[in-house]
């Protein structure tokens, strides 16, 4: 007995459904509210990035350009100048200008070098830079920029370093560099680690400088390359992180009150108007089921879908009765048909018996005929020779009779030149009707070899043992209409009825004979036979150069009956029959490729099966 499976009631499945659409439904609106929320927080703090990120870069660039202006004028000065132009006189002078000297109220590094880049004079008394190997130093004595600002590496540690030539005659003579710490900068324009931004910057994939902590926040990377660096802002995140999440969660709640309250209506909806009235239309199907009684109340329904579905129900049951009514009539009649359909099939399949039959002995009796035309000529001249052989045994019983006798005499009507040429026409009569039995033996061993009658059903078959027996046999039909050339490969066994592959080659050769005898050409008609194989597959392929198949009737030759010969001349099986054995009996192909006024090709495929 089966086991009965758990019915689900209409109202949870209701409920569910809808309960499914709405959280489906909350969970989109609750995605896009909160990533249309975010995305309007990120395009703001990025705003607010933006503004903050280019007012720190505007006060680095003015800072550091405000330095090298005050640098530019004190490189003017008499005294830098007369120190850069004679050192051994200006020198004491110019080391206490610089020691003195002042940049934005701040007493930086200043270093004065010649026009070589050699130091004349640093106020860095610890250490200072050799700057003969800098690039830009070579540039600004050979005026190919007018100054230089960036970032140096000094005894580990990084400054701004900031250079203007020291003119003289409007010619650079030599230079003034002021190396500022990086730190000072950003402490004098008011940015601290307390800020809510923190900064970092990078010089050749280096960190130099970390000022500012920031756990989480967007990040903005700033590249100078007037500078010679890379400013990488994070600006903390975490106040409207907390505000993305509280409204999400407020989302949250929103669509769950909504869950609940959907569900308690839907209960209610669903018993009143769909759980009760189908209840009632079960009850109605349940009658007509047990007792087959139709109800005839149609009332009480309050939704309009249901009550139609309810009228149709009766009205289907009236239906139903009245079929049932009729299918009981026309199930004798049924009966009756499919006996007689039966009858008519099985007639059917014993003439298309007979008629295969009666093809393939309408075969065999066309075979038989040409063998017998085959067979006559050997026979013919060996029977013809054995007559002369029958009149020359009195002649030669008479010459043994004369060639014994004392008195040559005594016998009579013996001519020795007779007796030469008999002698010497023996061994050649022997000889060509050897040669006559040698044919006659062949074509018998051809025609055994053709039928195989001593052979299983599927045996080892050899293709071009199976194609030089059948064109032997077969060569009544040709030998007056066309040449045949073969040319046979090197191919392996299959396992195959030779038989019936035999039977379909020796089809397709008297087809092609028979087109090539109806054609009227003057090119010389031939018959190609071509054999090979590769690694799935034994080809046979059967050509001619004949009128070809018209195109509109190439896809029917291989259908049963199908024949473009004349009346009693075709049955129209042979090429099916040949389908039949090649597709369906040994799982092969049989193909066909023609053109009009060039030929046929006919290709038959035998699988090769590996040992088993």
């Amino acid at each position: 007995m089966l086991k009965s499976e758990k019915k689900i009631p209409l109202q949870n499945i209701v409920i569910s459904i809808v309960v499914i659409i709405i959280t489906i439904l909350g969970f989109i609106i609750y995605n896009a509210v909160g990533n249309n929320v975010e995305k309007m927080l990120h395009v703001n703090q990025e705003k607010n990035i933006d503004r903050e990120i280019n007012a720190i870069e505007k006060e680095i660039i003015s800072y550091i350009d405000t330095m090298k202006i005050i640098l530019n004028d004190n490189s003017k000065s008499p005294i830098v100048t007369q120190a850069v132009m004679q050192p051994e006189y200006g020198i004491a002078n110019f080391k206490d200008f610089l020691d003195d000297l002042k940049i934005l109220d701040n007493q930086f590094n200043v270093t004065a070098v010649d026009f070589r880049a050699k130091t004349i004079y640093s106020n860095n008394h610890i250490g200072y830079s050799d700057y003969s190997s800098e690039k830009w130093t070579k540039k600004i004595i050979l005026e190919e920029i007018e100054s230089y600002k960036g970032v140096s590496k000094i005894n580990s540690n990084y400054y701004w370093t900031i250079a203007v030539p020291v003119k003289y005659n409007g010619s650079p003579e030599g230079i003034l560099i002021a190396e500022v710490p990086i730190e000072d900068v950003y402490r004098s324009i008011g940015f601290s680690s307390s800020s809510e931004v923190q900064l970092e910057i990078v010089k050749d994939s280096e960190l130099i400088l970390t000022i500012g902590e920031v756990e989480n926040g967007w990040e903005r990377i700033k590249d100078l390359p007037e500078l010679g660096i890379k400013l990488k802002f994070i600006v903390d995140s975490t106040d409207s992180i907390n505000l993305l999440k509280q409204l999400r969660n407020n989302i949250l709640l929103v669509i769950f009150s909504f869950i609940i309250i959907t569900v308690l209506v839907l209960i209610f909806v669903s018993r009143r108007f769909i759980v009760r009235p189908l209840n009632r239309l079960k009850g109605i199907m349940d009658k007509f089921m047990e007792k087959g009684s139709i109800a005839s109340d149609r009332s009480g329904v309050l939704v309009k879908e249901i009550s139609q579905l309810q009228d149709h129900f009766i009205d289907m049951s009236l239906i139903i009765r009245k079929r049932e009514d009729e299918l009981k009539v026309s199930e004798k009649s049924l009966i009756a048909k499919n006996e007689r359909l039966e009858s008519l099939i099985n007639e059917l399949e014993s003439t298309q018996s007979m008629i295969i039959q009666q093809e393939k002995l309408a075969s065999i009796g066309r075979l038989a005929a040409g063998v017998a035309h085959e067979l006559n000529n050997p026979i013919g001249f060996v029977s013809g020779n054995f007559t002369a052989l029958k009149d020359y045994v009195p002649m030669i019983v008479k010459y043994i009779e004369y060639l014994k006798s004392e008195n040559k005499e005594d016998v009579k009507d013996i001519d020795l030149k007779d007796m030469e040429f008999i002698l010497g026409d023996i061994p050649e009569l022997i000889e060509e009707s050897e040669e006559g039995l040698n044919r006659v033996t062949e074509i018998v061993k051809n025609l055994k070899e053709y039928s195989r009658i001593d052979r299983v059903k599927d045996d080892n078959y050899e293709l071009n043992k199976g194609v030089s027996t059948t064109l032997m046999i077969a060569k009544n039909e040709y030998k007056y209409v066309a040449t045949v050339n073969t040319n046979l490969g090197e191919v392996p066994d299959v396992k195959a009825n030779g038989n019936e592959i035999n039977e379909v080659i020796l089809n397709i050769i008297v087809n092609a004979a028979q087109a090539l005898g109806d054609y009227e050409t003057d090119i010389q008609k031939t018959i190609d036979v071509k054999t090979y194989s590769d690694d799935n597959y034994l080809y046979c392929e059967i050509s001619d150069n004949g009128p070809g198949i018209p195109p509109d009737i190439i896809d029917k030759i291989f259908d049963p009956f199908f024949t473009t010969k004349e009346p009693g001349k075709g049955t129209g099986l042979g090429l099916n029959i040949a389908y039949n054995i090649i597709k369906n009996k040994h799982d092969g192909e049989l193909l066909v490729n023609s053109t009009e006024g060039k030929g046929t090709t006919f290709v038959i495929m035998l699988p090769i099966f590996g040992e088993e």
